[in-house]
């Protein structure tokens, strides 16, 4: 391995490599994956994955992939903006997303549901 990987192993457990490799995925994944880019066994990924199942922060899928709770890390995300920012700063951020939209519907030829 390389050094930023022995740093990344000097600073984490195996257990958190193995929730931020699931944080990073856009599909399910077979456990001896995760457990690769974690740098761990594929038994430690299992038992961490299963913990995470079990407090529905991942999905398992198909019996032996696991991919991200969306809905999950989508409230995580709300609660973390709620936490950092203010009343007008939301509103404020909200109203910019808004006009971002609204460009990429005009861009695209597209229309919100």
């Amino acid at each position: 391995m390389t050094a930023p990987t022995d740093t990344w192993q000097e600073k984490t457990s195996g257990r958190e490599r193995v929730r931020m490799v699931v944080e990073t995925l856009c599909e399910a994944e077979l456990v001896a994956a995760i457990a690769y880019q974690a740098d761990i066994t594929p038994e430690t990924a299992q038992r961490e994955l299963e913990r995470s199942a079990a407090v529905n922060t991942v999905i398992e899928t198909d019996g032996e992939k696991y991919k991200p709770n969306s809905v999950h890390q989508f409230l995580d995300q709300i609660t973390d903006l709620i936490e950092t920012r203010s009343r007008p700063e939301l509103g404020s951020e909200l109203e910019d997303r808004l006009e971002q939209l609204e460009e990429l519907e005009a861009e695209h030829g597209a229309e919100s549901a």
